[in-house]
């Protein structure tokens, strides 16, 4: 989020603005699956909405006799192993599949993880995972693994400016979307209320076409920004309405931001000439400096300026 920080130097108040902003992924659970080790039949989950993006974790160990635990892809033998492998040790000639989970014909769980734990993303085609544990004598295994399966959760967040903020002059709008699609915005700014169709000032509904920096490159981090000059708008409260469009069978997302606009503050003049260093001349608006030159010679007219005066 974009926050005001506030540095003195002498009698002069800086105002800068510092982005923290960042998309959190979060996911909602859909179902829980256990996979029984004793038998290949599959387990069928429930038919995954197609286009949506499911995080698949795979979870625990099980026993296949003979003195060998796996998981979902690694085995140890007490008495052969000296480490999980993929091939099963003493049973190598059955291939790396022997003893590994299926999610239909994928069973890729990546790397060995000591937790036995295992995730990976996938994009939902309308039908249903079937899962089940391969093995050439099944009937002999005890336990099973867990899969849990979770869904991506569609999320908005106004960014900038924050609830109650006062602002003025250009003001920058910021909002993220997480999402696993693009979906078209529908944004306003609107001067004393959130309510739809009333007050906008700035948007791209109500008659309004005002044109936002949209990215969706990254679909959990779909950025939205608009710069609007509000110099010359009444003052008061203004709401910041963010609208993704949703899709059949997602959530309505509508976020609002209430700020205030309010006169700009008077910085300035300068009374000293470091005070026109390091990008310092920048900050004044009473009177406004083309460079740090400009802001030296300034001070340097300036006979009530330090330095300047008969009494120093």
């Amino acid at each position: 989020m974009k926050k005001i920080v506030i540095i003195f130097i002498g009698a002069v108040v800086f105002f800068g603005m510092v982005n923290s902003a960042s998309a959190e992924v979060n996911w909602d659970p859909i179902q829980t699956l256990n996979i029984p080790a004793n038998t290949i039949t599959p387990t069928t989950s429930s038919v995954l909405v197609n286009g949506a993006k499911y995080k698949i974790t795979v979870s625990g160990t099980f026993f296949a006799g003979d003195n060998i635990e796996a998981d979902a892809k690694y085995s140890f033998r007490t008495g052969s192993s000296s480490s999980w492998t993929d091939l099963v040790s003493t049973y190598e000639s059955y291939g790396e599949t022997l003893l590994d989970l299926f999610m239909d014909s994928d069973n890729d769980w990546g790397g060995y993880n000591s937790e036995h734990v295992y995730s990976k993303i996938i994009t939902g085609s309308g039908n249903v995972l079937n899962f089940h544990i391969y093995d050439i004598y099944p009937s002999n295994n005890t336990g099973g693994l867990t899969v849990q399966i979770d869904r991506l959760r569609r999320e908005a967040t106004i960014s900038s400016p924050d609830e109650g903020e006062k602002v003025y002059g250009e003001i920058t709008f910021e909002a993220f979307l997480v999402d696993d699609d693009q979906d078209n915005i529908q944004w306003a700014i609107r001067k004393g209320t959130c309510a739809a169709g009333t007050g906008t000032v700035f948007g791209n509904v109500d008659g309004y076409s005002n044109v936002a920096t949209i990215d969706t490159s990254n679909l959990t981090n779909q950025t939205f920004s608009f710069v609007g000059d509000m110099s010359n708008m009444l003052l008061g409260m203004y709401c910041f309405v963010y609208n993704p469009v949703e899709d059949n069978g997602e959530s309505n997302i509508r976020e609002t931001m209430q700020f205030e606009l309010v006169e700009p503050l008077i910085v300035g003049p300068p009374t000293d000439m470091n005070q026109c260093k390091k990008d310092g001349w920048k900050t004044f608006n009473n009177p406004v400096f083309k460079n740090q030159g400009d802001c030296v010679s300034y001070v340097q007219s300036n006979k009530k300026a330090i330095g300047n005066r008969k009494d120093n």
